[in-house]
């Protein structure tokens, strides 16, 4: 699979938001870097590993840190994202690609299953992605008839990341 089927995005996103402990967000703001998630293939990250953030999306992201870390204190880092080389999943060509990979994966490496995560981070480290994007769905269809939808970016390389600050700071009792 050649690199450049991965394309590279002009587009700078000024709105993204990762939730965090209000002592790690001010260190990663101190030290202007952030320390990726952990992977291996057990793991179920949604995009692989990477930062994650909220496209456009503080409230998600507030609600994110207070489910994940029950009480202290958050902060919620507002970070301007340079696409760069994506895997955006919103791209039906890189659907594809996936899915090509999944059955490559399946038959060459004898896995009983492979996740989309195990897919998708596989993806982004044969083609060197600076980032991996893609829709969530979270939860059913409210009774509106309007989904729940969450746009979620995996920053693998710190060097996408423009600018940040911290834009919220709150504590969870």
């Amino acid at each position: 699979m050649a690199s450049s089927q991965i394309k590279y995005i002009y587009k700078i996103v000024p709105d993204a938001y990762h939730g965090t402990k209000l002592e790690i967000a001010k260190k990663i703001i101190q030290e202007n870097k952030f320390q990726p998630s952990p992977y291996s293939y057990g793991d179920h990250p949604y995009l692989g590993k990477g930062v994650y953030f909220f496209e456009g999306a503080l409230a998600r992201a507030i609600k994110w840190a207070q489910d994940k870390f029950k009480k202290g204190e958050i902060g919620i880092i507002k970070a301007i994202i340079n696409l760069g080389s994506c895997l955006d999943l919103t791209d039906p060509e890189n659907i594809k690609l996936l899915k090509r990979l999944k059955r490559t994966l399946l038959k060459e490496k004898a896995l009983p299953s492979v996740t989309n995560a195990y897919a998708i981070n596989a993806c982004a480290v044969i083609h060197r992605v600076d980032t991996v994007r893609s829709p969530f769905y979270k939860g059913n269809w409210s009774g509106s008839g309007i989904p729940n939808i969450e746009l979620i970016i995996c920053v693998r390389n710190n060097k996408s990341i423009m600018e940040m600050s911290l834009v919220y700071q709150g504590v969870i009792r």
